[in-house]
């Protein structure tokens, strides 16, 4: 093996080693998705307090706009809204997405 190729090979190694792991780059799964943004739609209506509602909002555009349709996004409101007005616990079942 010439030092150009051990160079190469090192090189490569260090690369590796610095980018993320391959199954972080795996987006979650349309399911998962829906779950979690049910979540955070109700987190952000049952929320008591206004940075608290809007912070769980935040992260519901963030689970949107990992992939999901607006089909799949108005099933996870109606969810939400199915959760909330049950008179239930609307985190019920919920915890398994976290």
């Amino acid at each position: 093996m010439s030092i150009q190729d051990d160079k190469m090979k090192i090189l490569q190694d260090v690369a590796s080693e610095l980018g993320p792991p391959l199954e972080d780059n795996q987006l979650p799964s349309k399911e998962e998705l829906m779950n979690k943004l049910t979540l955070a739609i109700i987190l952000s209506a049952i929320a008591p307090t206004l940075e608290q509602a809007e912070e769980a909002t935040r992260h519901a555009e963030t689970i949107i706009s990992m992939g999901l349709t607006e089909a799949e996004t108005e099933t996870c409101k109606k969810r939400a809204l199915g959760r909330i007005q049950s008179g239930e616990n609307p985190l019920a079942g919920l915890d398994k997405v976290l």
